[in-house]
This record gives C-alpha cells, sequence and structure tokens, in this order.
C-alpha cells in the first residue's frame, strides 16, 4: 500500500479508506489504478493495474507495416483531419484507439493549434521537440475532479474553454460523459473535433453519443441521434481480434437526410476470410477492402475546407489501396 501511495503521489492522487479506489499516472505517459480493501478481498489488500503507453513507438508506418490499416486508409483519415472533418473513432478497451488517434495527429502541420482534453491521466503525446525547442501548437490539458462543485473541472468544461483557445482541432481523449454534448456542439459550429468513444461500429456509436448528449439536454433522442451523426459522420472502429493483433475493421460515413434518415457507408473494412485455432493457437487471415467511395457532400465539404482535387481523386476509385 505504501509504495502504491508513492506512484500515486506523482499525479496528487491518494488512496485510503475514505478514497479506495484512485487513478493517476506516472512519468511517460504511464497510466495507473489502484483499488484497495474493502473493493477487494481482505487477503489481497490492493489490486493495481499499470498500463504502459509508448504512444511514440508506434507511428502511421507502423500502423501499416504491422498491418492495421492500408496505406491508402491512413492517407484518407489523414486528410479528413487536415481538412475539417470531425470523427470518433470507436472500440473496446485496448483495441488501440488512442494508439491510432495519437499517430494521426501527428501529421497535423505544426503551425496548426491543437488542443488535447483527457481526464485521470494523459495518453495522448503530441509536443514536438527539435533542437531543445518545441517546434508544433499543442495545448494538453487534464480534467480535474473534485467532490467540491465549485472546484471541479470536467471534461466538458475543457471543450468550452477550448473553443476561446482558437483550435484548429480539438482532441477528446475520451467521450465518455455529458461532454458528448459540448464536443457535437462544436463540431456541428464548424470546429473540428475528434476523440475516441467505447462503442462498436459505427450506428452504435452514434447511438451512445446519442445517449451521453441526453444526460446534458434531454430533447427527443431521434434529434440527439441525428445531431450526433451529423457532428461525427465519420466512425472508425478499431478491435483487436483473438490473435490479439489489432484492425482498423471499418471505416463508415453516416449521410443524415433532411428528415433525419441515416444513411451508412463502408469505405473501408478489414474482411476476415479464416478464423481457425490450430495447434492452441488462433489462425487468423484476411483482407482489407473498400467496398464504397465517400459520398458527394463529404467530397463537397473537404472542397470547401481546402482539399485539392487531385488528392480527393486518390479515393474515389475502389480499391483496398493504391493502384
Amino acid at each position: 500500500v505504501d509504495v502504491v501511495k508513492r506512484l500515486l503521489h506523482h499525479s496528487g492522487m491518494i488512496i485510503d479508506n475514505a478514497t479506495p479506489m484512485s487513478q493517476g499516472h506516472l512519468p511517460g505517459n504511464t497510466r495507473i489504478t489502484a483499488l484497495k480493501e474493502p473493493l477487494v478481498d481482505d487477503d489481497r489488500g490492493i489490486s493495481v493495474s499499470i498500463r504502459l503507453l509508448h504512444p511514440s513507438r508506434v507511428d502511421m508506418k507502423a500502423l501499416v507495416k504491422g498491418g492495421n490499416a492500408t496505406q491508402k486508409m491512413i492517407d484518407f483519415l489523414c486528410m479528413c483531419l487536415r481538412y475539417g472533418i470531425s470523427f470518433v473513432v470507436a472500440g473496446a478497451t485496448s483495441s488501440g484507439k488512442t494508439t491510432l488517434l495519437n499517430a494521426l495527429l501527428t501529421s497535423i502541420p505544426d503551425n496548426k493549434r491543437i488542443f488535447t482534453i483527457e481526464s485521470g491521466s494523459r495518453e495522448l503525446s503530441l509536443v514536438k521537440v527539435k533542437d531543445g525547442k518545441v517546434v508544433n501548437n499543442v495545448v494538453h490539458t487534464l480534467s480535474r475532479p473534485s467532490d467540491d462543485e465549485g472546484l471541479n473541472i470536467a471534461q466538458e468544461d475543457l471543450v468550452v474553454a477550448s473553443l476561446r483557445f482558437d483550435p484548429d482541432i480539438v482532441v477528446v481523449g475520451e467521450i465518455r460523459d455529458s461532454e458528448a454534448y459540448s464536443a457535437v456542439e462544436a463540431s456541428l459550429t464548424g470546429h473540428t473535433v475528434v476523440s475516441t468513444i467505447h462503442a462498436l461500429a459505427a450506428d452504435a456509436a452514434h447511438t451512445r453519443l446519442a445517449l451521453l448528449c441526453q444526460k446534458k439536454f434531454p430533447i427527443k433522442f431521434e434529434t440527439s441521434l441525428s445531431q450526433a451523426a451529423q457532428a461525427f459522420s465519420l466512425v472508425v472502429f478499431a478491435h483487436r481480434l483473438e490473435d490479439s493483433n489489432r484492425k482498423i475493421m471499418d471505416i463508415s460515413e453516416c449521410i443524415v437526410s433532411g428528415d433525419g434518415n441515416r444513411e451508412y457507408r463502408t469505405l473501408f473494412r478489414y474482411a476476415i476470410t479464416e478464423n481457425s485455432i490450430k495447434n492452441g493457437k488462433y489462425v487468423i487471415k484476411g483482407h482489407f477492402e473498400q467496398p464504397e467511395i465517400m459520398s458527394d457532400s463529404l467530397k463537397k465539404r473537404l472542397l470547401q475546407y481546402g482539399a485539392p482535387t487531385d488528392v480527393l481523386k486518390k479515393f474515389e476509385t475502389k480499391g483496398a489501396d493504391y493502384k
């Protein structure tokens, strides 16, 4: 218990009988979560999870080389990120959502301002240093929970505050509460917002966003659902397969019609052709494919935000990668 208390002290967190659960971070973007009795058995005393994060070791080239995605998929997401298309990366815990977001955000030009918002511990690491000087424009922030309502600074407060910093991109580490409403509003009013969310593929991600928005502003659910889909028209679904390999399983676009109906297009996906167990090991084989191309409305938005026509043309033909 004394060792864990010293580890938590680094991020100003405590664990005791009054606070038997605590989350914090260690140097090098390492996340620590601790539980002590009575939350765990008395004979155990304390249980600790230390999650080592190495975002700098996984760049876009590594994602392609490791088979997480194709170069065309990565280039498509980088284009959308640079030219104002908000999206969320959905998936379960440890599916590689934050790692993917970290890698994609390194493609942003250094003179653009990135404002990040996280809770508990900082997993995003985007500051670039060259010859001892910071060369890019990044504002990293962490929420500060408090039992005193007047002192509590939630992710929602930081999303609202971020808009006063004239950000080019607002990054919410993970949407998990009423900050969903502020993130949706920010995107609908012209800001580029990217985040991760614990959800399955596109329709489930939009449903979860709408449910979280209801915590802040309980309007008609179908209206919340339509707004969530309009705000985050792209959903990237990341997944860790049974063989522990992480894949971008699909990238979907949602087209919302005037009457609020939603149509989903699968722009990219990973198609599994074999999933078996041989000699006690999983054998999973598959390939990436591009079933559909982006909608005319998405093309129009990209052009309005400055995407070159020759870059757009690369994604107007089907195929998992460049011909």
